[in-house]
C-alpha cells in the first residue's frame, strides 16, 4: 500500500480513536518521518482525499465498523459519565442529560 495512503488512513483512524490533532500530528510526523506540516497538510486537504476512500473500501464494510465504533464510544463516554465526579463530567453529556447508558 502506499505510504501516503497509510499514514492518511492511520490519520482517520486516530481521529477517531478521539486524539487531538496535535497528538495525530506527533504521532505520525514521528511514526512516518514527515514533518508536522506535511500531516496538517493532510488534515486540511482531507476533503478532497477522504472521498476516495469510498471508492477503494467495501461500504457495508466500513458502514459496519463505524457504527461500532460510534457505539463503543458511546458506551464508554455513558460509562464516565454514570461514575463520574459531577466535576469531571464531560461538559457535552452534562448539558444532554436525556443519554442514557445503553443496555449491554
Amino acid at each position: 500500500m502506499n505510504e501516503t495512503l497509510e499514514r492518511r488512513l492511520e490519520l482517520l483512524k486516530l481521529e477517531g480513536l478521539g486524539l487531538s490533532h496535535i497528538e495525530i500530528v506527533k504521532l505520525l510526523s514521528q511514526k512516518w518521518r514527515k514533518s508536522a506540516r506535511a500531516i496538517y497538510y493532510d488534515l486540511e486537504t482531507r476533503d478532497t482525499w477522504q472521498p476516495l476512500f469510498n471508492q477503494v473500501f467495501d461500504q457495508e464494510k466500513v458502514r459496519l465498523v463505524v457504527l461500532n465504533r460510534y457505539e463503543y464510544v458511546y458506551r464508554e463516554a455513558a460509562f464516565q459519565y454514570d461514575r463520574g465526579i459531577e466535576s469531571q463530567k464531560p461538559q457535552y453529556l452534562k448539558n444532554n442529560v436525556r443519554f442514557k447508558r445503553p443496555n449491554s
